[in-house]
């Protein structure tokens, strides 16, 4: 099965029932599978056979019906977060080589300046010259370009590159996930067993499209069913597309949950139809998770994945929820059972781990690989590896960090720490890799380092994550002052703003007379973060 194939059989058993709703438009099955194929076939004709196709839009139909459009033509899909400062978005675009990109020219024209500077001159489109293929009438499809008009353009395979998306790494330099035909679809399978849809289930998707997150676009159309997309999120926003479209369903990071419970709309609005709330990004708390249940009335369910695993693996159902609500709050600290398709083990820690020498300049260092395909006894810590075909092929164009973190024997070395209980739940203790999940977006920490170490007045400085109630944790910068030299905290954070997104830039900053260090003059971070709780 390909991507394209599930609108294919949609249209076929469920041609009049919704596909996508977003605003006030909607589109049948039969309508939105007509529009993928029209796009599918314009984009054949403009692009090479395995060629990439960036878009770079904030949330928008033409941008969900890329999600299979652009795969079902043969070519691959990269989705740059729209977030990120045009510098890195132009670093992701050069990175996989796109002969074409669609988007907006508030997005793309700050970055086709940048990559016109590079002596790269991709192919753009404007998102909306290409709105008519979801017109009222049907759209002319032009032939795909052919390389012998005598054969058809082969069919992609399953094993084929599909979407490309980059995530932060522990290097600071972000890598290009490899999503195939058969991850993407396998996740989105996955999705289905750990949050089952019912027959009448209408879901809402808030988050940006660009995200991994995106595969419940994918999971909501093999079960034939509707989803609703909103540009943002935006409490007042929601409940209103949740009462205009009848929502059952929706997903949200607890950043997001606490946002929405704290905003007046949600006191007025009624939850109408909603039944079901699914999160991930990070645990729930106990608090949270009492007040949204006694306000909105919805079941809840977590989702513990990565994009290199094509979304999530692991799940927590709504009958752990429930045992939380009556007073066993021990299992919200779990993350689930894996699902169907998916193995989970727990490997020995790497010797080394990553490398946290203190950032006083560019400094790079390996990491120590594992132990490969030994175990640690059953309750003992260790780094968590899943294995299943929703695992991503690799890294695009990086062969050593592929063969780093994704082994010949089909296990994906997640980066972090946990373990397994003797029911085969999971649970997650610690992170190995030196990222900070604020808000669902992963920020590298030596990223943020090696920007923060080119200011005058810093003569040294770590990153960690700092526990935080609205985003999970925040970019939390420890710095060491040169001699003589005073800090201003807004000066800072307007240097790192010059040069990473906005949500890369720390909104806490902690001055030291010292980093600590272990035995091997690397940066204690267990011990840097546990200081931070003093401060």
């Amino acid at each position: 099965m390909l991507l394209g194939d599930e609108l294919d059989a949609a249209s076929r058993h469920a041609p009049d029932t919704p596909a996508l709703a977003c605003g006030d438009r909607s589109w049948t099955f039969t309508e939105w599978n007509r529009a993928s194929l029209a796009l599918a076939a314009r984009v054949a004709d403009s692009v090479a056979p395995t060629g990439r196709v960036a878009v770079l839009a904030t949330n928008h139909p033409t941008v969900a019906l890329a999600l299979s459009a652009v795969p079902r033509a043969g070519r691959v899909l990269s989705m740059p977060n729209w977030r990120l400062h045009p510098a890195e978005i132009a670093d992701v675009i050069e990175d996989v080589g796109a002969e074409l990109i669609i988007g907006t020219a508030d997005l793309v024209d700050p970055v086709m300046k940048l990559l016109a500077e590079r002596g790269l001159v991709p192919r753009r489109w404007g998102l909306f010259e290409i709105d008519e293929l979801l017109g009222d009438q049907p759209v002319e499809q032009p032939s795909p370009r052919q390389p012998d008009a005598t054969a058809p353009a082969p069919r992609p395979t399953p094993g084929d590159p599909a979407w490309i998306i980059h995530t932060s790494g522990t290097t600071g330099t972000p890598k290009g996930v490899v999503l195939t035909h058969a991850s993407l679809l396998a996740g989105a399978t996955t999705a289905l067993f750990g949050r089952p849809v019912g027959p009448a289930d209408t879901y809402l998707y808030p988050f940006p499209l660009c995200h991994v997150s995106a595969h419940n676009v994918l999971a909501l159309h093999l079960a034939r069913r509707p989803v609703v997309l909103t540009e943002r999120f935006e409490p007042a926003l929601l409940w209103e597309q949740t009462r205009r479209w009848g929502v059952t369903m929706v997903s949200l990071a607890p950043t997001m949950l606490a946002m929405l419970l704290d905003d007046p709309a949600t006191d007025s609005a009624g939850r109408g139809d909603l039944r079901a709330i699914g999160y991930g990004a990070s645990a729930i708390t106990p608090e949270l998770l009492t007040e949204a249940s006694q306000r909105l009335g919805c079941e809840f369910s977590g989702g513990y994945g990565m994009t290199e695993a094509s979304g999530n693996a692991v799940f927590l159902d709504a009958a752990a929820h429930r045992l939380a609500l009556h007073g066993d709050a021990r299992p919200l600290t779990s993350a689930g059972f894996p699902g169907p398709l998916t193995r989970a083990r727990i490997t020995p820690v790497p010797a080394d781990g990553p490398d946290h020498s203190p950032i006083a300049g560019p400094i790079a260092g390996p990491v120590a690989a594992a132990v490969r395909g030994a175990e640690v006894r059953t309750g003992e810590v260790g780094q968590i590896e899943l294995a299943g075909p929703q695992v991503a092929a690799g890294y695009w164009g990086r062969p050593d960090a592929t063969a780093d973190t994704f082994g010949s024997d089909g296990w994906l070395r997640t980066g972090d720490l946990g373990r397994l209980d003797d029911d085969g739940r999971l649970w997650v203790t610690d992170r190995l890799k030196d990222l900070v999940i604020s808000g669902g977006e992963n920020v590298s920490a030596r990223e943020v380092e090696l920007v923060l170490a080119t200011h005058p007045a810093v003569k040294a400085v770590a990153v960690v994550g700092s526990p935080d109630a609205r985003w999970g944790e925040v970019v939390t910068a420890v710095v060491v002052a040169r001699d003589g030299r005073t800090i201003d905290h807004a000066e800072l954070q307007a240097h790192v703003r010059s040069s990473l997104a906005p949500f890369k830039v720390p909104k806490r900053i902690e001055m030291v007379e010292a980093l600590p260090q272990n035995a091997t003059g690397k940066v204690d971070k267990v011990a840097l973060r546990a200081t931070l709780g003093r401060f």
